[in-house]
């Protein structure tokens, strides 16, 4: 009994790893891939159902597993050294594997104008309001269709 406790311990203990081979325990199937139609695992299954409802969404803005990554991203892209508009191409390269176009710059740049008018009130000095508004950028990226769609 103790061992096997053990071994359902060790399913569920978070993981980094992205892959299809995780092991799932068949009466607790993580959140994440519930949100994103995970097929019954007690269930030999060809081919999923393809949905996109606004949980899924939802889930990205709001998940507490997907603002850890956004953060880690962000950590990953102050480590390059980059700044400006250098920093955000660096994010578009990270997130979708190609440069940002011309009319994304001028999106970015909108998005860090707002976050840093609406939140400076909130943040004690200005390296931690550019933290917080690089990692809300790229949790808008990991939010984001292309993100999610593989086309």
């Amino acid at each position: 009994p103790a061992q096997q406790l053990l071994r359902f311990a060790t399913f569920q203990r978070d993981n980094n790893s992205r892959s299809v081979y995780l092991p799932i325990v068949r009466d607790q199937v993580p959140e994440a891939l519930s949100t994103f139609d995970f097929a019954e695992p007690s269930l030999v299954t060809g081919s999923r159902d393809g949905t996109t409802v606004p949980s899924q969404a939802l889930y990205l803005m709001n998940s507490a597993s997907v603002e850890k990554i956004a953060e880690a991203m962000a950590q990953r892209l102050y480590a390059t050294g980059a700044n400006g508009n250098e920093l955000g191409q660096k994010a578009f390269e990270l997130a979708y594997c190609r440069r940002a176009t011309d009319k994304e710059i001028v999106a970015m740049g909108k998005f860090f104008e707002q976050f840093y008018t609406s939140e400076a009130k909130n943040f004690a000095n200005r390296d931690r309001l550019r933290w917080a508004a690089l990692t809300a950028f790229c949790q808008a990226l990991l939010g984001s269709a292309e993100f999610r769609i593989v086309n």
